[in-house]
C-alpha cells in the first residue's frame, strides 16, 4: 500500500515523518553513498519549525555562527521583546540590540525584515500556499535574506522537500567527505550529486546533517 502524504492547499507534498520515510527509502534505493549512510546513523528527525517571525528572526541570528550561540542570542531577544512582533523589533534601542549580543548588520537585518511585514511587502502567512521559487523570490527582496536563509525558513518552517540550503558548511563537509571531493572541488561537481537526488533534496540534507552531527563531529 502506497504511503499517505500530507500535501498543501491540495497538492503540495510537505515534510512529515511519512513522507520523510518514502524520501528516505527512495533515495537509498538510488544512491549508493546515501544507503551506506544510513546503514550508520539513525533516522534524522524531521527538524522542523513553526513557520512565521520568530523562527525567521532565529534562522537569521543563526547566519555565520553555531546554533548553541544564535539560540542564547534568540533568548535574549525574546526576553526583550514580548512579544516578538515587527512593531516591538522596530522599538528597540542600540543599546538593546547589544544587550542581546546581536551585531549592528544583524540588527539592521532584522529591522528590514520587520518594516517589510508591517508594509505587508513580505506575507510570512501567505507563503505557505506559494511554491518553492515564489518562496525564495520573495524572501531574498529582503536585505539579510540570502539563498542559505532562505532555503532553511523553506525546508524548517514550511516543510518543503525539495530544496537544499546552498552554502550549509556543515552539508558541505558531509558532502566532500563522503564523495571524496576536495575541500576546493567546483561547486558543479557538489551540484550534480546534489541534482541527482531530486526532488527529495530536504532529505538528503537531513541525511547528511545526521551523518555531520554523529560521525564527523
Amino acid at each position: 500500500m502506497p504511503l499517505q502524504v500530507t500535501q498543501v492547499s491540495g497538492h503540495r507534498l510537505t515534510i512529515n515523518r511519512e513522507t520523510l520515510a518514502e524520501g528516505v527509502r527512495v533515495l537509498t534505493r538510488r544512491d549508493r553513498v546515501l544507503a551506506q549512510v544510513y546503514e550508520q546513523v539513525p533516522t534524522p528527525p524531521l527538524w522542523l519549525r513553526p513557520p512565521g517571525l520568530a523562527t525567521l528572526v532565529q534562522i537569521i541570528l543563526e547566519q555565520q555562527v553555531s546554533l548553541k550561540s544564535a539560540q542564547a542570542t534568540f533568548n535574549r531577544l525574546q526576553h526583550i521583546c514580548q512579544p516578538l512582533s515587527p512593531q516591538s523589533l522596530l522599538t528597540l534601542t542600540p543599546e538593546q540590540w547589544r544587550a542581546c549580543g546581536i551585531s549592528r548588520q544583524k540588527s539592521n537585518y532584522l529591522c528590514h525584515l520587520a518594516r517589510a511585514l508591517e508594509a505587508k511587502t513580505l506575507d510570512l502567512e501567505a507563503l505557505m500556499a506559494c511554491d518553492d521559487e515564489l518562496v525564495y523570490q520573495q524572501l531574498t527582496q529582503i536585505r539579510g535574506i540570502g539563498t542559505w536563509t532562505a532555503n532553511i525558513y523553506s525546508l524548517m518552517a514550511l516543510a518543503r522537500p525539495d530544496v537544499w540550503p546552498t552554502g550549509d558548511l556543515a552539508l558541505v563537509v558531509s558532502l566532500n567527505q563522503l564523495y571524496g571531493l576536495p575541500d576546493k572541488s567546483q561547486e558543479k561537481e557538489r551540484q550534480a550529486i546534489i541534482t541527482s537526488w531530486r526532488p527529495w533534496r530536504a532529505v538528503a540534507a537531513r541525511l547528511l546533517w545526521q551523518y555531520y552531527l554523529h560521525v564527523l563531529r
